[in-house]
Parts: C-alpha cells; structure tokens; sequence
C-alpha cells in the first residue's frame, strides 16, 4: 500500500517503534487499496488493533464505505472470541428474565442444567444468596446445585415443568415445554451423534415419532433401558432383536439397537461397557447427545456411560458434578454440558421431551412413585375359569389371577380386567384358550369383574361393591384360600380418575386366532404405564389342554374383541409381543 494510507503507516508504525506517532487522521485518497497491506499478515493481534481503530478516523473523513463494514466484522469476530466467552460464563451477570416471571442468573445448576436465581425458593434453580456469593468470589459457579435437585436426591418428587401432574398447571416458576426443546433444535445444523434412549417396560409411549425433525441426518444409536425390569425370563438377546425391528417397523432408520441395565451387576457393566464402544468406533470427532422422552433414564445412562468410559481409558471423562437422576419426570431442565472423548469434544445430557399422550404426564409425584416399579416385573395370567381349573390340577403358573368365585364359563366372553384402577380390558369374544397376561409391578392389582361389558357408554367408573381385589402373587389369602377384600385401599392415580370423570374408551381391538399351534397375539400398552398386557391364544401341543382348542366345536370364536378403557388423554397402542415368555407357559 502506498504510504500515504492510513492502515499501512499505522501498521508499520506499530510494529517497529513502541514510542511511534499518533495514527493520522488525514483522508485517505479513494484509490487508497482497502485489503490488508503484505506486512500486515505477519502480525494477527496489530491488524486486529488496526480494524478497530483505523475505521472510525476514515469514516469521518469519507472513507469507502466497504473498508468501515470490514471493520464491522473485525470488531464482531474479536468479540466472540472463546477467552471472552469463558469469561461470561463465569461472570455473575443476569440472564433474560423467562416468561415464568422468575430473574435467573447466567450459571447454571449442575444437576438439572437449568439458569440459577436467588429469590424465588419455590422454583426450580434456587441458590441461597450467601452461597451463590461466596461461589461467584471464588470463581466456582459451576458447583452450583439447586435446593430442588438436593430434595430429588433423597427421594423427594418435585415437579417443575409445566403442565406436568394435576399440580403442574400454574405454579410459579415452571419451566415451559419449549424452553425444554430449546436445546434439541439446533442439531439439525451440527454434526452430532445420536443415542436415543426408549423405555424397555415403556417403548410405545418413550419413542418420538418427530424425532428427525430435531436431529436431521446425523446416525441415531438406539439404547433400550430399564432392561433390568423386565421378567427374569426375557431373553436379552431376542429382546435387542425386537427392539431394532419395532423401530424400524416405525419408520426410525439407526444404526444399531442395544439393550442397557441387565439384572446381573456384572452383565450390566459388561452391557454399558459394549455401547461405550460402539460410541467411541461411530463417534468420529463429534459430540454425543442423549436424547428421549421424559423419565426413560436418559441421566442414569450418562452416568454410567461415564463410568464405563472410564474403566475404558478416558480419564478425561468426568467423574465428579453428575446430573441428578429421579423418578420425576422432567428430572433435567436444561442440556448438560459432561467432559469426555478429550478436550474438544463433549456428552451432553439433554432434557426429556414432554409427550401429552402419557400416563405419567399427568400424575402427580406421588402417584408416579406408586406406580414405578422397582424390581423385576411378573405376569398375572388372567383366563377361562375351566381352564383355570384344569390349570390347577396338571400345572399352576405361580402368578394367576383370582376369579370371582361361581364362574364356570369356557371362555372369558363377558369378563372385565381392572388393573389398578388405571386400566379396564373388557373381553366382547373370545375363544376358549385366550389369555391375558398382565406385565406390570406389584403395587398395580388386578380384579376380574363381571357385568361391565354390557355398559356402551365412554365413561367408565370403578365397579360398585368390587372393591379392589389383590391378586395371587402379593400373596394376600385367607385361611380358606379366599382372596381378602381392601375396599380401603385406593390405587394410584384414582384422583386423576375423578377429576378426570373416571375411565374413557380409549380402543377397540379386534385380532385373529392362531390357525395353527399357540401364539402370542400382540401387547396392549398404555402410554406412560410401565406394564402391558401380553395377548395369547391358540391350540396346546399337550392334548390334556383340549379346553383351550381354538378350532373346537363348531361356530366357535374365530376373532378375539377387546375393548381398552384409560383416564382421558392416554393412548393405547397395539404392537407385536415382545418376548419375555413361552407361550406354552401362558398357561
């Protein structure tokens, strides 16, 4: 650049006398080269000076407008540079005050990922003001953790999302489902891998049909949890295999289906310890998400993904400042930033995604905690009365459902299932081998009733004087063998019932019999309950079982009709049986 412009002679200036003369406010000719001068290229930080000082003198003496934008963009560039960055993130300023009327400070709570305040000890992200001080003294606003996420901790059930529960409507201070997304939007943009997280004991409820308009392209590794609930007698394998079908049957292309959190400690570490693999061979640079439906277990498996990244060699994976896990959904309110895979990479605990046709999206705390299960789920077998009896004299699954006494019937035609006040399965037809298989926890007790089916109306309530009869396997009889009646014990969820004005058909269901041999038929699951009813029928290879013989007689029932009832707002869906049992064994 010739020397009479203004950026060359302040660039050389700079560079050659620290003691040099002010910069020249004289204007610079139009023919005047607006690029950067040659010399300048060896020097990043004077340009940068250069840009930010040179351009204001031009402007005011008529220089091009081209050379004042590229000033512009110098300025921008300088200050969304990282150090500056950091240095707001550990700064103790105010963030945005939300919609919620709450202010929030920039930190953020370690547990559950949302923007700390310090008024509002109701809300979630409280911080007791001294504490929040002495922290912001000490430069440690990231050992934040709120009182809510201390109280689920030990076990308290909080809610903080809106709409979540009968409680969760206008509450101060909760956190929108859209703040929720936030975090999920921007991933169509960025190259990222995926691990989508769906409940083993929940799948038809956990899995996110819109999932690819969040994430784009990027490959999805499909992790099933809370495999350690389902029966003893799962086949892990045969269930992986399931899995990968059932989400390729919805139409979700993966890379893989993997099954975490078997019953057996060192099967699980053996578990984890495969995905951490398969993570680290598709990762290839980029960040990992995990991402789900709300209380599918998305901070437990960060948690122990970290720890198996660990046993694994990446001693930069963090260890210590763990998101919080709990039962409540909406444990986790903003994404969470969790070191590993080295420096410049990162896995990030996202926020669970509401979904409105769940069960447990509109119980409150309590009752989810009721409701949850906690050890390994069995099936209550529910059938014909006469195959009942005949069960009993050549075999007896442990876990068979009491009948009202009296009935002698072939079939369960006209027989009704209340299953913890929750769920009703009425029975229109039936052939005479047609069981229910009720996989779900002990605390959901199943009665069988009569003279429900008759009722066509879309509003069902608990059965009059039936009481809430406890099944076989909480082993609760009398001397006699009679079942004993708690007409004093209310299922979970029975307020969401009435205020809900009581159970709505939610679907009517119609199969085929099995033509040949005994099959399961599908799984009836309710959104949001962790339990499903398992659908069999068929002939018996044991000709001892003629009673439950499809094709016997003629005019027998060739279709199987079921009616489901739920609280208003709950889906049931109909997917093929997952394989937790031998159908011969379904009595």
């Amino acid at each position: 650049a010739p020397p009479s412009a203004c950026g060359g002679r302040t660039a050389m200036a700079l560079r050659t006398a620290p003691q040099a003369r002010p910069l020249s406010l004289a204007p610079a000719p139009q023919h005047a080269a607006v690029g950067r001068p040659r010399r300048q290229q060896t020097d990043a930080r004077v340009v940068t000076r250069v840009r930010r000082v040179a351009p204001r003198a031009c402007n005011s003496s008529g220089t091009p407008q081209d050379e004042a934008k590229l000033g512009t963009q110098a300025t921008k560039s300088s200050k969304s540079s990282t150090p500056a960055k950091q240095a707001r993130r550990q700064s103790g300023r105010r963030a945005p005050t939300p919609r919620d009327g709450v202010e929030r400070r920039s930190a953020q709570c370690y547990g559950c990922g949302v923007r700390v305040q310090l008024k509002a000890s109701d809300a979630a992200g409280y911080i007791d003001p001294e504490r929040y001080a002495k922290k912001l003294a000490h430069h440690q606003l990231s050992e934040l953790l709120c009182a809510r996420c201390e109280a689920l901790a030990h076990g308290a059930m909080v809610n903080a999302v809106e709409g979540q529960g009968m409680t969760g409507r206008d509450a101060r201070g909760l956190v929108s489902q859209d703040e929720l997304l936030a975090s999920l939007k921007s991933l169509k943009d960025q190259a990222v891998l995926v691990l989508l997280l769906v409940d083993l004991t929940d799948l038809s409820g956990t899995f996110l049909g819109r999932l690819r308009e969040s994430i784009g392209g990027n490959p999805v590794l499909a992790v099933g949890t809370k495999a350690d609930l389902l029966p003893r007698d799962a086949d892990r394998g045969a269930v992986r295999a399931w899995l990968a079908d059932e989400l390729g049957r919805r139409g979700l292309q993966i890379m893989g289906a993997m099954v975490a959190a078997p019953r057996c400690k060192d099967e699980r570490k053996a578990a984890v310890g495969a995905i951490a693999g398969a993570v680290l061979r598709e990762r290839k640079g980029r960040d990992v998400y995990v991402v789900g439906a709300s209380n599918v277990g998305k901070s437990t498996f960060c948690r122990a993904l970290l720890g198996a990244l660990r046993n694994r060699g990446d001693f930069i994976a963090q260890a210590g400042r763990l998101p919080v896990a709990s039962a409540m959904p909406g444990t986790t309110l903003g994404a969470i930033r969790l070191q590993a895979f080295g420096p410049k990479s990162a896995l990030y605990d996202t926020p669970g995604v509401v979904l409105s046709h769940r069960l447990n999206s509109l119980l409150d705390g309590a009752d989810i905690d009721a409701i949850t299960p906690r050890k390994p789920m069995r099936a209550l077998l529910a059938s014909a009365p006469r195959l009942l009896a005949a069960a009993a004299g050549v075999k007896r699954p442990p876990y068979v459902v009491d009948l009202p006494a009296g009935l002698q019937a072939d079939t369960m035609s006209g027989l009704s299932a209340v299953w913890g006040g929750l769920v009703r399965v009425d029975v229109l037809a039936a052939p005479p081998g047609l069981t229910l298989g009720f996989v779900g926890p002990a605390q959901l007790r199943l009665a069988i009733h009569t003279g429900l089916v008759g009722d066509d109306n879309d509003i069902a309530t608990a059965p009059e004087g039936g009481g809430w009869i406890p099944s076989a396997q909480n082993a609760n009889t009398s001397s006699s063998g009679e079942p004993h009646r708690e007409d004093a014990v209310e299922p979970p969820g029975s307020a969401l019932v009435a205020a809900t004005g009581g159970l709505r058909m939610a679907r009517s269901l119609e199969f085929d019999v099995p033509t040949s041999g005994r099959a399961h038929v599908a799984d009836l699951a309710v959104s949001g309950l962790s339990a499903w009813v398992c659908v069999t029928a068929g002939e018996y290879a044991d000709e001892r079982w003629a009673i439950g013989s499809a094709g016997a007689g003629e005019g027998a029932v060739q279709k199987i009709r079921l009616r489901v009832w739920a609280p208003k707002g709950v889906l049931v869906f109909s997917r093929p049986s997952m394989p937790i049992m031998d159908p011969e064994d379904a009595l």
